[in-house]
Formats: C-alpha cells, sequence, structure tokens
C-alpha cells in the first residue's frame, strides 16, 4: 500500500474511532514483513543445499533437506499472499464471523438431509482467487512437489459433508483470522455427482459480508455467475426457502394423487421421507452447477 493510502486508512481508522484496530494493523503488517524475510532466507537457504548436496535424491538425507526446504517455500507464499488482504479489523465483521463460526452448520443441518450430496471444501481468501483462476481445487503435495500441509495426498483433496462441517469452517475457512487482521476465507460448495464418479460439480461460494465485493469481482473476471455467492446468513435464507418450496409442491402433488386414487382402497400416499429422497437432488444443486472441479483421486 503506498503511504498516501497508508495515511488515508489512519485518518479514516481514527475518525471511525478504531485507532486501536488500526495499531493492531500496523503491528500484523510489521510481524508478515519479519516472516516473510525469514522464510524467505530459509527457502533460499534450503535451495542451496539441495542443489548442493551430493546425497542421492533416494536417500533420506536428500529428502529431508528437500522437505525442509518446500516447507519454507510453502510458508513464505502463504505469508507473501496473506500480507495483500491485511486491513484493519471492523468490530461487526468479528462479530459475524464468531457467529457463523459457532451456528452455521447446526443450523444447515436443521434443514437438510444429513446425507445429501453436498459436499465443502473451506480455504482461505488467497487461495480462493486462486481457485476460480486456475478452475481447480489442489493440495498442498500437489502444488509443492510433494510436501504436505495436510494429510492429503497428490491426488486428493479435503472435502467435507454436511456432518462434519464444523470441523472444516472451524480449521480452513479464517473465520478466526481477524486475529491476525486478515479476512475470512470461502467456502466453496461442491455436489457429488454420483456414488461411483468421483469428480465434484462447483454449486456457489459462501463467505462473510466482507469479502462480497472482493469475491464477485473475481467471479466476474474469471467467468462465473456471481449470482451464485452467498453470505452464510443468505445461503441459509436460500436453503430453508427451497425446502419449503419443494416440500409443498410434492406435498400438494401427492393431495393430488390421493383425490386421484380415493376408490382405490390400496392406495397410500407417500411419505414426507420418501418426498425428500425424491427432491434431494433438485435442492440448490441441480439449478446453479456451473463448473467441474476434478477430485483427482
Amino acid at each position: 500500500m503506498e503511504k498516501y493510502d497508508e495515511f488515508l486508512l489512519k485518518r479514516t481508522c481514527i475518525k471511525e474511532g478504531r485507532k486501536k484496530e488500526y495499531d493492531d494493523y500496523v503491528e500484523a503488517k510489521k510481524a508478515a514483513l519479519k516472516n516473510i524475510e525469514r522464510y524467505k532466507k530459509s527457502y533460499e537457504s534450503g535451495l542451496k543445499k539441495l542443489k548442493e548436496t551430493k546425497f542421492p535424491p533416494e536417500s533420506s538425507a536428500y529428502i529431508d533437506i528437500k522437505e525442509n526446504m518446500l516447507r519454507a517455500k510453502y510458508a513464505l507464499d502463504r505469508e507473501l499472499s496473506e500480507k495483500d488482504f491485511l486491513r484493519p479489523n471492523r468490530s461487526q465483521d468479528i462479530k459475524e464471523r464468531i457467529e457463523q463460526g459457532k451456528t452455521f452448520a447446526k443450523k444447515l443441518r436443521a434443514l437438510l438431509p444429513i446425507d445429501i450430496s453436498l459436499r465443502f471444501h473451506a480455504t482461505s481468501i488467497a487461495n480462493t482467487e486462486k481457485i476460480l483462476k486456475s478452475r481447480m481445487i489442489s493440495s498442498s503435495a500437489y502444488r509443492y512437489g510433494g510436501y504436505h500441509a495436510s494429510t492429503d495426498s497428490e491426488t486428493e483433496i479435503s472435502v467435507t459433508n454436511l456432518a462434519s462441517l464444523e470441523r472444516s469452517i472451524a480449521f480452513h475457512a479464517d473465520l478466526y483470522a481477524y486475529q491476525k487482521c486478515l479476512p475470512a476465507g470461502c467456502v466453496f460448495i461442491l455436489r457429488t455427482k454420483n456414488k461411483e464418479d468421483a469428480a465434484l460439480q462447483f454449486v456457489g461460494i459462501i463467505t462473510t459480508q466482507e469479502n462480497i465485493t472482493r469475491v464477485k469481482k473475481w467471479m466476474r473476471e474469471y467467468g462465473y455467475n456471481e449470482d451464485f455467492l452467498y453470505t452464510y446468513a443468505t445461503f441459509l435464507e436460500i436453503v430453508r426457502e427451497t425446502m419449503l418450496e419443494a416440500e409443498f409442491a410434492e406435498i400438494e402433488k401427492e393431495l393430488n394423487k390421493t383425490l386421484e386414487h380415493e376408490i382405490d382402497p390400496h392406495y397410500e400416499p407417500e411419505g414426507i421421507d420418501d418426498m425428500l429422497d425424491k427432491i434431494e437432488e433438485n435442492i440448490i444443486c441441480d439449478t446453479i452447477v456451473q463448473m467441474n472441479i476434478q477430485n483427482r483421486r
């Protein structure tokens, strides 16, 4: 950020009564620059060692040197990408993030069948742009020559289902990254085509209100329909409305069928569980699928 822009940012924060938030941002920026310098030195040192080592590539000593170098490269890239998103916090944003971290998954499970075909991939705001641009979700092992920042192998990506959504949001959606003066991340909504096919289809993105303008810009730039971007609250509302509409439509359909079969003593209308099974594949997903994301498993 240019000096003049920094001056305007500081003046705006002070005017809004957010001097502490601005001071925290300045400290976070200093810490980020310090980490960048440290990881850069570590990466360059590791790269030099790797080039100069006499150990064969299959040896444990060579693998250790390479692992340390890639670890530093991963940390350096993360710090560099995060630096561009540093900004002073806002209390309303923090409040929204804490609330959604506590309640979103529970509320969503109360609305949808637990075995619905939706899957979720939570990631940082910086990685969100990279995914949209590349049209691919990939593991750290795939991006960093075998270095594992998670348990995923080079041919896997981490997704979670509705039952364990809290964990994905808590660990990967950066809802608590305000402690480093960073925006929240995003949750990619995906769906499985069928039980036999490992491919995942893109459904939409969930994020906080702060990120809406930024992520919409990326979606337009990389050829996505920006209507499929939601805040946590709007996604819950859309699911709620869709489920109600689907339920009422199916109930009305069954009532009409009941009237048609009034004279048939053996006719039994379908229960609500059967209705949900039938309409599950049409809930949200089919109307907004835009992109295939391959789970290279």
